[in-house]
Parts: structure tokens; sequence; C-alpha cells
């Protein structure tokens, strides 16, 4: 239950921290909570494998998605939390699709990889904390 929570924390705190950066920076901030979800990972979980992968893979996702769509002119954004990007104004709307869709696959593959018993519980709680920025990708 520690390791999921330990998980689970920088997820939900996306929502929130994500919610105060501008839309421009929504890609950056996502890919850096889930970039610390998967960090949250020890090594000696085995059980936790498939998530720290799956995380990690969102994380590259979202950064390559916000690289493609940079607006190198704006400033980074510095936050307690970490450093984020900018996508081009334009670039708005289509990066918070794609984001929408990593968001949604992630959480697709961690009920698929969650197995049975207490793993299934677990993964459960990560897939639903992926999913909680989802509003801040659909307004």
């Amino acid at each position: 239950d520690k390791s999921t929570a330990k998980i689970t924390k920088p997820l939900k705190g996306a929502a929130s921290e994500c919610r105060t950066v501008k839309e421009e920076y929504l890609a950056s901030c996502l890919a850096g909570a889930f970039r610390a979800a998967a960090k949250a990972v020890k090594s000696s979980q085995p059980d936790y494998r498939d998530a720290r992968k799956i995380l990690t893979d969102a994380a590259k996702k979202l950064e390559g998605l916000q690289k493609a769509n940079a607006d190198k002119s704006v400033p980074k954004k510095r936050s307690k939390n970490g450093t984020y990007r900018a996508v081009k104004k334009e670039a708005v709307t289509g990066v918070k699709k794609s984001a929408l869709k990593i968001v949604q696959e992630a959480e697709t593959m961690l009920i698929r990889s969650s197995g049975s018993g207490k793993r299934q519980l677990h993964y459960q709680r990560i897939s639903q904390a992926v999913g909680s920025p989802k509003v801040l990708l659909r307004s």
C-alpha cells in the first residue's frame, strides 16, 4: 500500500499542479508527473515493473509531444515540482488531444497488466491516478 501511494502521489498531484500552469505547459507538466511516478517504483519491487515501464513510456511520449511542438520563444516555467516547457499556442488543441490519448492508453495498459489478486487492486489504483488529470486535457 505504501508503494502504491508513493507512485500515485505525483499523478494525483498533477491534476492540481498542472491546473495552475498555462495550457502551453500542460504536456510538459504531465510528463514530469509521469516521470516522478515511474521513479517512485523501486527496482526491488518486481510486482511494479510493468507499471514503471508503462509510466516511463507515457512520460517519454508526452515529452516527445512537447518537443515536437515546442515554442522556444517562450521561457521555461519553474515550479516547485519541476521546470516546464511550452508548446506553440496554435498547437495547444492538438497537443491536448494527443496527450489525452497517451494518458488513456497508459490507463488501459495498466488495467491489462494488473493480473489478479492484490496486484490487480494496486494497478487499478495507479490507473485511476493516471486518469486524474484527464479533465485538464478535455477542457
